[in-house]
Order: structure tokens, then sequence, then C-alpha cells
């Protein structure tokens, strides 16, 4: 009898911090909507959080350095086949947009430095390509898929994520949407 008493206390205090940790997130949840929290990393409207990073070139990137423009920031890897075929459209859009106010930033995650290297060139990609980490990926609100793309606004804000491959129309609508704001601020 004693030890079912015991399971019962043990049960019922491990229910307890449950219960407890869900109401201080209910509160925290409404403090932050109470004071009009912009949601949570990663997610549209929130600010894009800022990094620097060295490109394959050496060169430093970092994004409040491209404060003003329209940014697409690509989280991709070499052996993803979504990822590789996004990448012409990325191409693409830097190339065509690039003199416009528009950036393109490939961030390679969970691969080798050579890899990245040796598909950089292959590709011929035309805009700043870096290596990633784990912290820049929770920074934009953890994800677990690739390729991940974040369209972000020229105020620094986070205009469209996508996960998985999409095609370069997509990409290329919310950029036009975006230009005007651009073009009055040049």
């Amino acid at each position: 009898m004693v030890p079912r008493l015991a399971d019962r206390a043990a049960r019922a205090l491990r229910v307890r911090p449950s219960r407890r940790l869900r109401l201080w997130l209910a509160l925290v949840l409404v403090a932050a909507a109470a004071c009009g929290g912009a949601g949570p990393k990663g997610s549209i409207g929130s600010p894009a959080a800022d990094f620097s990073l060295t490109a394959l070139d050496g060169s430093a990137v970092r994004l409040a350095d491209y404060a003003g423009r329209i940014v697409i920031l690509d989280f991709w890897a070499t052996w993803c086949r979504p990822c590789q075929l996004e990448i012409p459209h990325f191409i693409a859009l830097a190339a065509e947009y690039g003199g416009r106010g528009v950036a393109v930033i490939g961030v390679a995650i969970n691969d080798r430095e050579d890899n990245v290297r040796l598909f950089a060139e292959r590709m011929r990609i035309n805009y700043p390509t870096a290596l990633g980490h784990d912290g820049l990926v929770e920074a934009y609100g953890g994800f677990n898929a690739i390729p991940t793309t974040f369209i972000i606004d020229p105020d620094g804000k986070i205009a469209a994520r996508y996960t998985g491959y999409q095609d370069k129309q997509v990409f290329a609508d919310v950029i036009e949407k975006l230009l005007p704001v651009v073009e009055r601020t040049d």
C-alpha cells in the first residue's frame, strides 16, 4: 500500500510543474501580445536576426550591411536535391534584381566547406555564400528542413518564409511587391 501512495505522489508532482509551466507560458504570451510583440523568431513580420559570417571568398557577410535592401536569405546544403534545383533561381534573381536593391545571401548548413566551395564554383554562384551554424538556424526560429528561404524587407523584417523547393516566380512576386519600398528610399 505504501508504494502505491508514493507512486501517486510522484505522479502528482510531475503534473504540477507542467501546469505551472503552461500557466507561465500563457502569461508570457499574453504580455507579449499586449506589448505589441512581433511574434516568434523567424516568423513573418518579426525582425530578421542580424548575423556575421565569413563568405567563401573570405569577406564578411553581415545582414546589417544590407539595411534598406530586400534580402533573400537561403539556407541550403550541397547534398539537398531541392536546394540544388533552387540555386539557379537565386543566381538568376541576383543577376536580374541586384541593381535594383535586392541581394541574395546563401547560407550552407550541415555541410563541409570543401563541398560548398566546389558546388559554388561549379554552379557559378554570383552572390555571397557562407557556412552557417546551429545558432543562426535557431535565431531564425529553428527549422529542420531545407531549403528554407527568408525574404527580408528593406526595414529588416521577415516578409516571407518558405520551406522546400519553390519556383523562381514565387520569389520574384514577393520582390516585385517590395520593390516600390526600396525605390522610394533611393
